[in-house]
């Protein structure tokens, strides 16, 4: 007769049930690949199809460029000759970051805009205060009449005056005659630009809607108000 002795017996049987159990998973790792390969080969061809349409070819993307440089030049040398909108800025010179001294800013280009204060350092490029406020236009006036629109404009930059000169003594952003705060004005509009502070407003978007300024200079607008 065979004896087996008791601790063979058990290693044996935790082999074989090991064994089974890696079988066991193989087989269900197996199925679950074949029901969900097919679906994986058609996310790939799918992700290559769109690849192939929002990546197109280096020699295509080049031949895009040259055409949309083409258009802006056309566009910018006569009115209407261009299938993209071109308008002159007059902006003949860019900041060289030497600039020094204060200035306000206020920008329009939807229901809310910004009123802002920027003081800049003797350093190159380097702002030393800026202090931003956010306004909503109220509704009344993005879609009421000129005179209501521009003169909340004026009235909320000057109350933003007001404060920035309490806290500089009076003197947070001044031109050289010590008279008129200096103030630029971005207007996110289609407008006909005459000079760097001058243009008139072509058509309004963004919801706007305003009597009375379509064709008028919105520059002279701001400032009578």
């Amino acid at each position: 007769m065979v004896r087996f002795d008791r601790d063979q017996v058990a290693w044996g049987v935790g082999i074989a049930a090991g064994v089974g159990a890696g079988i066991t998973l193989a087989y269900y790792a197996y199925g679950q690949f074949s029901r969900r390969y097919p679906k994986y080969r058609q996310q790939q061809q799918l992700l290559k199809e769109y690849a192939a349409v929002m990546l197109p070819p280096r020699p295509a993307m080049k031949a895009l460029e040259n055409d949309m440089v083409e258009q802006m030049r056309s566009g910018m040398e006569r009115a209407g000759s261009s299938t993209v909108m071109m308008l002159p800025t007059h902006v003949l010179k860019l900041p060289t970051g030497d600039e020094t001294g204060a200035c306000y800013a206020i920008d329009i280009g939807g229901t809310n805009f910004r009123v802002v204060y920027y003081k800049l350092s003797d350093q190159h490029g380097v702002i030393e205060e800026q202090v931003m406020k956010q306004v909503a236009i109220p509704r009344d006036c993005y879609t009421g009449t000129a005179a209501k629109l521009f003169d909340f404009l004026a009235g909320q930059l000057a109350e933003f005056i007001r404060e920035q000169e309490a806290k500089h003594d009076g003197t947070s952003a001044t031109n050289a005659q010590n008279e008129l705060p200096v103030v630029g004005f971005c207007f996110s509009f289609a407008v006909e630009q005459t000079a760097l502070n001058s243009g008139k407003l072509l058509g309004w978007s963004k919801g706007f809607d305003v009597d009375g300024v379509i064709g008028k200079d919105v520059v002279q607008l701001l400032s009578g108000a």
